[in-house]
């Protein structure tokens, strides 16, 4: 007769207890986690580092889709509605997620946007790209980055379409900056456990950003003065050339206000490229076949690739740092 092992059977009953403690506890952490959405992959990667080690974001507008042409599915509303916080842009670029979340009904203490923050340095569309610009804003953002309007900390109206200010204020590191202070306290407030962690998080995001601003500064050294005259696919760009003193925008394909572009405005560059004060376009996957027929790469003009949403980066903490650097190798290559 075979005898039984007691110590054996007590040591698999134990491990089968452990992985079941282990898998109970797995469900009620998932159950327990802030459901955190960020609409964009750039807010996203910063709310991820915000929370790097204590939870993960889920990010609404995902793969390669560009943010200028995205689209509402139900499979969002319902990642919108169960959220504890939304993390949005606000203005032009997402001018459907404040009718998303009435339609929802979600309540404000759950909603975080940023284009109304009260230190985000804002810029008018520049004016050749806007279809209502005033007077006023014709002497604001020619100079230092210092120079723009600042929000206001509230809803300019019940949508908050501020609909003159350029929406792509995140290619400004002192935005994104002011951005994740923003997240950090929000975040803070409903993990009040997590604060030192989000603290720490947070003063590590500025170091990286700080010592990524220098480089940039050296880098672009490089090519300070540059006679280089230059295009881009949409006029996305404002806020990194404001704040590093790049010169050389000679207008864009398509207008930033309204994503479209006219046979006058593209005579116009093409007759730029002619003369030769354009040496270089800036482009995007998106719209690079439209590029390719109308202002075809020769001797005396190349495309530089530029990604100014990381619609091509994958998602996650070190896509800001990485979209930054890209925005500063494209620059580099379109001016030397």
């Amino acid at each position: 007769m075979q005898k039984i092992n007691i110590t054996s059977i007590f040591q698999y009953i134990a491990l089968l207890l452990l992985i079941g403690n282990m898998s109970y506890t797995a469900q009620l952490h998932a159950s327990t986690s802030p459901k955190i959405v960020a609409t964009t992959k750039p807010l996203h990667s910063i709310a991820s580092i915000v929370l790097d080690g204590i939870a993960k974001p889920t990010l609404l507008v995902s793969g390669e889709v560009d943010p200028h042409h995205f689209h509402l599915r139900p499979s969002h509303m319902k990642l919108l509605k169960n959220a504890d916080i939304v993390v949005f842009l606000g203005g032009d670029l997402e001018s459907y997620i404040p009718d998303a979340l009435d339609a929802i009904k979600l309540d404000s203490s759950k909603q975080l946007e940023m284009i109304s923050l009260e230190k985000m340095i804002q810029l008018p569309y520049r004016k050749e790209a806007s279809n209502h610009k005033t007077h006023e804003d014709s002497h604001h953002g020619h100079g230092h980055h210092g120079h723009g309007h600042h929000g206001h900390g509230h809803h300019s109206d019940k949508n908050s379409k501020q609909s003159n200010i350029d929406p792509h204020f995140w290619l400004n590191t002192e935005n994104a900056r002011t951005m994740a202070q923003a997240m950090a306290q929000k975040f803070s407030d409903m993990l009040p456990e997590h604060r030192k962690k989000i603290e720490d998080n947070i003063n590590l995001f500025y170091k990286e950003i700080n010592k990524l601003d220098e480089e940039i500064k050296l880098k672009l050294q490089e090519v300070a003065g540059s006679p280089t005259g230059y295009i881009t696919y949409h006029d996305a760009y404002y806020y990194f050339e404001e704040q590093f003193s790049i010169q050389g925008y000679s207008g864009s394909i398509v207008s930033a206000a309204t994503h479209t572009t006219s046979a006058k405005r593209v005579r116009n560059l093409q007759e730029k490229i002619k003369e030769g004060t354009v040496q270089c376009i800036l482009v995007e996957k998106a719209g690079y076949k439209k590029i390719a027929n109308l202002f075809p790469e020769q001797e005396n003009l190349r495309h530089v690739t530029i990604d100014p949403a990381g619609i091509s980066l994958s998602e996650g903490k070190s896509l800001y740092y990485k979209l930054i650097e890209q925005m500063r190798d494209g620059f580099i290559n379109c001016l030397q």
